[in-house]
C-alpha cells in the first residue's frame, strides 16, 4: 500500500485523494494534512515516518524550500509541491510546472495575448515557464494594481485572442464580462463563484486538468513499485 499525504490549508475540497486512488488502482492510503498555521507543520522527518511521498499546496509551497534538494528550474520558481525521500535526503520538484507546460503547448496558448493574475508561487511558476518559452505576457496583482476587476482589458488587449491565467487565491472573484473567445484559465477548481458567474461572460476553464496532470507527473517523480 502506497502512503501519501497532502499538506495545505482548508483543503477539505481537494480532489487529490480520488485522483491518486485512480492512478494507483486504489492501492493508496491518502492523508490530508490540513494545517491552519505554519508553526504547526511537522518536520519532514516526522511526516516521512508515516508517508512515502508528500504533495504540497497553498499556502505552504515555500515552507520546506530550504530543507530539500531541487533542480535549477524549481529553484527559480521558488516553490515546491512534491517531495520524496532518497536515503537521508529529501528531493523536491514542482509538478505544476510540468503540467502547465504540457497544457500551454498542446492548446497553442502561445498564439494568444497572455495575462497572468497574481504574484504568488503559482504566478512565479508561469513567470519561469514563459521565460523558458520566450512568451510575452502582462502580469497584474492586487498588491500592485489594486482591484483587478477595474482593469480595462478591452482597451489593453484583443479580447478574442486573450488568455487570462488566474493565479490568485480562491478569495478573489473575477467578475468582468469580456468576450466568449476570451479564455479565463483558473488555477483554482471547484470555485463556485467563477463556475456560476463566468460561464456566460467568457470561456471558463478551471484547474482540474492541471491538477490531474501534475499528479501524473508526481507519480512518475516518486517512482513507486506496487
Amino acid at each position: 500500500m502506497i502512503k501519501l499525504a497532502l499538506l495545505g490549508k482548508s483543503i477539505h475540497h481537494s480532489k487529490s485523494p480520488d485522483i491518486y486512488a485512480e492512478l494507483f488502482n486504489n492501492e493508496v492510503e491518502y492523508t490530508l494534512l490540513d494545517i491552519a498555521k505554519p508553526q504547526s507543520i511537522p518536520s519532514l522527518d516526522e511526516i516521512f515516518k508515516e508517508q512515502m511521498g508528500l504533495s504540497i499546496t497553498a499556502p505552504y509551497k515555500t515552507h520546506f524550500i530550504n530543507t530539500v534538494e531541487m533542480d535549477n528550474t524549481v529553484r527559480k520558481i521558488g516553490g515546491i509541491n512534491c517531495i520524496k525521500k532518497e536515503g537521508s535526503q529529501y528531493i523536491a520538484t514542482n509538478t505544476d510546472y510540468l503540467a502547465a507546460k504540457e497544457i500551454f503547448l498542446r492548446e497553442n496558448y502561445n498564439e494568444r495575448e497572455v495575462v497572468v493574475l497574481g504574484s504568488g508561487t503559482m504566478a512565479k511558476m508561469f513567470n519561469v515557464l514563459f521565460d523558458e518559452l520566450n512568451i510575452d505576457y502582462v502580469q497584474y496583482s492586487r498588491s500592485v494594481d489594486g482591484n483587478l476587476n477595474d482593469i480595462n482589458f478591452e482597451q489593453e488587449f484583443n479580447l478574442d485572442k486573450l488568455l487570462i491565467i488566474n493565479c490568485c487565491a480562491r478569495a478573489f472573484h473575477f467578475n468582468l464580462s469580456l468576450s466568449k473567445n476570451t479564455i479565463f484559465w483558473d488555477m483554482n477548481y471547484k470555485h463556485s463563484f467563477h463556475e456560476s458567474s463566468l460561464t456566460n461572460k467568457l470561456t471558463y476553464i478551471d484547474g482540474s486538468e492541471l491538477l490531474y496532470l501534475q499528479a501524473v507527473a508526481a507519480k512518475k517523480f516518486w517512482n513507486f513499485t506496487l
